[in-house]
């Protein structure tokens, strides 16, 4: 009885505080996502002492659920929820990639197999789950939260919270950290972010801890920032900028890694450049250009990518296996509800790259069918053809609510 009549008064609250503001006290958003996946591998991959793998595929059902509480306009809970289902010859060959699911490093452990069984894994996790308050011009956010610092569309040097990978195409939301963010709006073109974050080292469980600070203005129509901090082993410093030149838009990032103990594993110090640009031509053909620097990655990596489990130890310091990488995209809307596009990434050093050809068909006003495909080439050992080519194709069908 004391938790139904609980339960009351909180709705109750919630809700004479929406109406007094005239506000929606619940939001929900999201989309469904139906996509097979197929994988041919040219050198076949040894699975088990007795057993390869060629070729193989799988099914994915992707939900995802945004959920939002206004309890005044300046209040509010924000929920972001994951569901993804997936069966085929790939889950029931490897079994174990139900683990690579489940992995979640943040302070509160929030992904979980509902289902692993039979080549058949039902996994359910939240990248989002904070409390946004801002009362004048100052802004407070504390839980699980996308700590957005990045300025560039492929690598981002600068984001120190929450890095993520390009490849992974099918995770628009990107992950999210656990922290406590402070934001002073100083004016209306700059703002003083400070940030702490933890999460558990994924060798050893062990806690880690990141905090920074970030100053953001704008001079001469271009928006600037410089960084600060701490990000787990290492002191780093960064800065960046957007602007255009004439009709082209041009960003760029730096982060510098400086170790704070020598006798750490990890104990190279980095840096970490970036710089880009993209233009759209009369007839909306989309040219996009991108390089990074990485002092932390090789000329020949030992080191190699994979589409299975992407880089699982991606982080700002550590965007590329590679020294260098170059970053090209072209894009063209054929028709108002048909686009075209082709992406891709080269290693100058080993001459192995990604490709990804991929083309959009909007079906109707929340249903899109998308085609893509991902191929990693080059010679055997190198950064993107560690075993040989691999050829993947997706289609994906999302309905968006």
């Amino acid at each position: 009885m004391k938790k139904i009549l609980f339960i009351f008064l909180i709705f109750s609250f919630l809700t004479a505080s929406a109406q007094d503001e005239k506000l929606e006290i619940f939001e929900l958003n999201g989309y469904i996502k139906e996509m097979p996946s197929f994988y041919f591998m040219q050198n076949e991959i040894p699975i088990s002492t007795a057993e390869t793998m060629q070729r193989t595929w799988y099914n994915l059902v992707h939900n995802r659920l945004n959920f939002k509480i206004n309890v005044t306009k300046n209040l509010n809970f924000n929920i972001g929820m994951r569901n993804r289902f997936l069966c085929g010859g790939f889950i029931r060959k490897i079994p174990q990639y139900a683990d690579v699911l489940s992995v979640d490093n943040g302070l509160a452990g929030l992904s979980w197999n509902i289902l692993d069984k039979n080549g058949f894994v039902f996994n359910t996790s939240f990248d989002r789950a904070c409390i946004d308050y801002t009362v004048k011009n100052i802004q407070v956010k504390l839980g699980r939260q996308r700590v957005n610092w990045g300025i560039g569309l492929v690598w981002n040097p600068n984001d120190i919270f929450n890095a993520f990978s390009y490849i992974d195409f099918d995770y628009e939301e990107r992950p999210g950290s656990d922290a406590i963010l402070l934001t002073w709006y100083s004016s209306a073109v700059s703002s003083l972010d400070v940030v702490g974050k933890v999460d558990k080292n994924p060798l050893d469980s062990s806690y880690q801890y990141t905090a920074a600070t970030r100053y953001l203005f704008n001079a001469r129509n271009y928006d600037f920032q410089f960084i600060a901090g701490k990000s787990n082993n290492d002191i780093v410093g960064g800065f960046g900028w957007s602007g255009a030149i004439k009709n082209i838009s041009f960003r760029g990032e730096m982060s510098v890694f400086v170790p704070v103990l020598k006798r750490n594993i990890d104990n190279k110090t980095a840096a970490i450049a970036t710089i880009e640009a993209d233009y759209t031509f009369e007839n909306q053909i989309y040219l996009h250009g991108a390089a990074l620097f990485n002092s932390y990655g090789q000329l020949k990596s030992t080191d190699r990518m994979t589409l299975f489990a992407m880089q699982n130890d991606l982080s700002a310091k550590k965007l590329s296996y590679g020294m260098f990488e170059i970053f090209t995209q072209i894009r063209y809307p054929v028709s108002p509800i048909f686009n075209a596009g082709l992406a891709a990434m080269l290693n100058p050093a080993d001459v192995s790259a990604y490709l990804s050809p991929n083309c959009t068909l909007s079906l109707a006003d929340n249903l899109e069918l998308m085609l893509n495909a991902q191929l990693l080439l080059g010679k055997s050992n190198t950064e993107y053809a560690a075993n040989g080519n691999i050829y993947a194709a997706f289609a994906r069908l999302k309905w968006s609510f």
